[in-house]
């Protein structure tokens, strides 16, 4: 039994062996044999090529001198409204000193590496040290082999291309403000828009003021012929007269009431011709007034009241001579606010360079005009309705809770708001379109009727 147990040990063991020995084989057959070991010379060489190479890449860049002419030439491509060809030329000058460091860095890592095994080299055999030595004190193209000078040379450059590359990005961001400020429409042709849109508005207003004077031209042309045929009836009622005077005895002392009832019947169609005559000069009149009645609804609707009034006997103390009477008192109103200046609407404002960031309160444009000269937002309401404060014109509380210091209006004086807001030069823009008016009516009354009338 113990001689049995005895062979399978054994047999163990020598399996456990030949499979310790198969493993170590194959492991031997997956391990490549490495190289032999560079010598002293070949690490000397790869240093002084990535040197030179390092040299090579200070040397020959002319990133600094392109840099120089473009920024020299900043001023002209400004003023030619080129800013984007000059920022397109610095983001080319950024690549360029970006792939230099990169160059540099690699350079610089391969050149450590090489230094590393030359150290290692020289651990191996003691008897390269006096080798090493004299080989840090020469130079490659006036540069110092010693990996400490070297090191140090390589970070200097590397460090003034980085800063370089800040000045280039602090030139292209100026330059993309630039280019941004340029975006904008040029003032010249937004003239010439704003010419082109007042030409048209021109045009249409030439059109309605054309079919005015058309229809005021047919009705002159109406009352022309009515007054000549008022004149035929004034003709034929005076030969009338005539005639039945002729007919008629002359009674020296007036009326006589022995007279027969006949002489009472031949008076009538005298004083029917007159009042016919008087009421057709009337119904003439209100044919002429008819057109101006809309100046004013308060005026007009007393002008309606006066003309339908059957008291009123005689035309002038309505027309012209309440139109005149206004009209002395609007030149008055006119000349007592002849200081207060007119409210300028326009799309773009000469803005202080302070002031070219402020924002208008109503249309929210940035820094092209006051919220004063908004042209989105030219009537009052439509303001009003923007805004809740008064005094500083915000949106986001009321004028009771405003703790602004309010200025004086420009227009008015007022505290309480804001020149914005203001309603005189609206007024006065009313009221001299209404004086306008006026002395338009009454110099067509006097070129009809005569100066005297």
């Amino acid at each position: 039994m113990e001689s049995d147990h005895d062979d399978n040990f054994s047999k163990k063991r020598r399996a456990e062996e030949r499979k310790l020995i198969e493993e170590i084989r194959y492991k031997r057959s997956c391990i490549q044999r490495a190289p032999t070991f560079p010598s002293a010379g070949e690490i000397q060489s790869k240093i002084r090529r990535f040197l030179s190479i390092v040299v090579m890449l200070v040397k020959s860049n002319s990133i600094v001198e392109t840099f120089t002419e473009l920024r020299g030439s900043r001023t002209q491509l400004f003023a030619r409204r080129e800013a984007a060809l000059y920022r397109c030329r610095l983001e080319r000058v950024h690549y360029e000193a970006s792939n230099l460091v990169e160059r540099m860095r690699s350079a610089a890592e391969a050149l450590s590496m090489a230094y590393d095994l030359y150290g290692l080299l020289v651990l191996a055999d003691n008897s390269l040290l006096d080798e090493r030595d004299d080989f840090y004190e020469d130079c490659e193209e006036g540069v110092t082999t010693h990996p400490n000078f070297t090191a140090d040379f390589i970070r200097r450059e590397i460090e003034y291309i980085e800063d370089f590359k800040r000045k280039i990005e602090n030139e292209v961001k100026e330059a993309e403000l630039r280019e941004q400020n340029e975006n904008h429409a040029d003032l010249i042709d937004q003239v010439k828009d704003l010419f082109v849109e007042l030409r048209h508005e021109f045009g249409e207003h030439y059109k309605k003021i054309c079919e005015q004077v058309k229809n005021m031209n047919e009705s002159i042309e109406e009352i022309k012929l009515s007054m000549e045929r008022m004149k035929e009836h004034r003709v034929e009622v005076a030969n009338q007269q005539s005639q039945s005077e002729n007919r008629d005895p002359v009674v020296p002392d007036g009326d006589d009431p022995t007279l027969p009832a006949e002489n009472h019947g031949e008076e009538q169609p005298r004083e029917a011709a007159e009042h016919q005559e008087h009421e057709e000069d009337q119904d003439l009149l209100d044919l002429y007034d008819g057109d101006y009645e809309v100046i004013d609804d308060h005026e007009g609707s007393e002008n309606h009241d006066a003309r339908h009034d059957p008291q009123q006997n005689i035309p002038g103390d309505e027309y012209p001579g309440r139109h005149k009477r206004r009209r002395d008192e609007l030149k008055d109103i006119l000349r007592s606010r002849r200081k207060v200046p007119d409210r300028r609407i326009s799309h773009v404002n000469f803005m202080r360079p302070v002031q070219r960031f402020l924002v208008c309160s109503f249309c929210l444009e940035k820094g092209k005009h006051y919220s004063d000269s908004c042209p989105t937002y030219v009537s009052l309401e439509l303001r009003r309705k923007r805004v809740r404060c008064k005094r500083c014109l915000d949106s986001r509380h009321d004028t009771e809770h405003c703790w602004n210091q309010s200025r004086e209006c420009m227009y008015c004086g007022s505290r309480n708001h804001k020149k914005a807001l203001c309603t005189l030069p609206e007024s006065i823009h009313d009221l001299r379109w209404e004086l306008e008016e006026i002395e338009r009516e009454l110099e067509i009354f006097a070129d009809y009727y005569g100066p005297g009338q």
